[in-house]
């Protein structure tokens, strides 16, 4: 799951949502990515729908959790 030191009820409410994202990631990885990693889809017909899909679940907003807590982390050593 996402890694936290967070305790308060909103950050378990981000953390509950990061982990959701996580999971639908995951699935796009092994269902859509994957395949075409590996060479049994074509790339170029395949990263549009990929990128849209990551877009809807909510990477964007993982990433960009991922990153402050890493920061936050940084900063306090």
């Amino acid at each position: 799951s996402f890694p936290t030191r967070r305790s308060s009820d909103l950050d378990k409410s981000v953390n509950s949502e990061l982990e959701t994202i996580e999971a639908a990631v995951k699935t796009i990885r092994s269902e859509k990515i994957l395949p075409v990693l590996y060479g049994f889809a074509d790339y170029d017909s395949e990263i549009d729908g990929i990128l849209e899909e990551l877009n809807k679940v909510g990477y964007q907003t993982y990433c960009e959790e991922y990153i402050k807590q890493f920061n936050e982390w940084k900063a306090s050593k």
